[in-house]
Formats: C-alpha cells, structure tokens, sequence
C-alpha cells in the first residue's frame, strides 16, 4: 500500500505514456504498475529470461483477469506466450531478441555431449547445488556447470559447497558469463526449475 500510495502520487506529478519493466512479478515493481494502469499509464513488461508453464509469475491457465501483471508481455518470439498459460489480461507481443537471433545465424555453436548445465532459481538453488554436485560425483564422464540465478551470489554458494571439501574435478560454477543462451546452446541436457 505505501508503495502504490507513492507511486500514484509520482505518476500524478509525473504522468507518462507507458512505463516499461523487467521482472514485473518483483514485490515492489507490482504495486508500481497497480498505480500507473489506474493513472492511465499503459504498463510493458520485457521478457527477461525463461517462461512456461511451470513458471510461478506468468502461468495462469483458465485465468481471465491476474490483478498485478503488466497490460502487455514483450517476448523473445512467439513460442514463450505459446507455451505459457497467460491470464487474459495480458497482451503478449513478440519483439524478438537480437542477441540470441544474432548468435543463431553465426551458426559456430557446437553441441557438447558432456555438458550438463543446472540453472539455479532462488527458492531452489541450494537443493540444486547439491544435486548439481551429487551429480558431478556419479558422473564423471559429464560436465556439470551450475549456472547461478542473476539474482544470486557466487560468495554465498562458494560458502555453502565449503562443506563438500574439495569439489569433483568435472563440477564448476558460472555467474552472467557467458551469456546464458550460449551456455544453453552448448549443452547437451539442462536441469533446473520454475523459469528455468
């Protein structure tokens, strides 16, 4: 409520035609857009990683009308908002990502049989990481990368592996480097949940 009640108060001192954000479902970005649809200000969100069915912030089947999502969902290409159950509400349009088109059409990627990448989300990271590690035990013959969520912290996972002693050879970390869909690209099996 104090954040809808600022932000109303903003939007009126400052109206604009549209607002754009990423991560729209994020605990104070909800009551920001709440504010700027009842001020008449059209809300966008930007896809910014994964979605489908499984995801907890965009997968709303047989929904007509979710209170607290963006008027229209900006998506890498159709198949996201194909595969994704959105409420009604919700307008998707496809803009495309360039980065990913662009790495497409190089065409230098190669496939590794061995890779396996384990993308974390933050309510399921640490059972991941140990799943991730327990993996790179049984399977020496993979590689096992754990990718971190952008919202989480290489220090704190390097803390909680301590435990672990020394790591399998085979298992390592990556942290925005290099670009997800690269990584994804190369890998022969992903792992993961939610958005991911």
């Amino acid at each position: 409520k104090a954040i809808y009640d600022g932000f109303s108060t903003f939007w009126k001192l400052f109206p604009v035609k549209a607002l754009y954000v990423t991560n729209g479902y994020g605990i104070s970005i909800r009551p920001a857009m709440v504010a700027a649809q009842d001020c008449g200000i059209r809300t966008v969100e930007l896809q910014h990683g994964f979605i489908s069915q499984y995801h907890l912030g965009y997968s709303w089947p047989n929904q007509i009308d979710v209170p607290y999502l963006p008027d229209e969902l900006w998506t890498f290409g159709d198949y996201w908002s194909d595969v994704t159950p959105l409420p009604k509400n919700i307008k998707p349009r496809t803009i495309g990502a360039p980065y990913v088109t662009e790495m497409a059409q190089r065409g230098d990627t190669k496939r590794d049989q061995s890779l396996v990448v384990f993308t974390s989300q933050g309510v399921v990271g640490r059972h991941l990481v140990d799943l991730a590690i327990e993996t790179a035990a049984r399977r020496p013959d993979k590689k096992i990368i754990f990718r971190l969520h952008p919202s989480e912290d290489l220090e704190t996972y390097k803390e909680q592996t301590k435990n672990y002693g020394a790591l399998p050879q085979n298992f390592s970390f990556s942290s925005r480097q290099p670009v997800i869909f690269q990584l994804l690209a190369e890998a022969d099996i992903q792992v993961g949940a939610f958005s991911t």
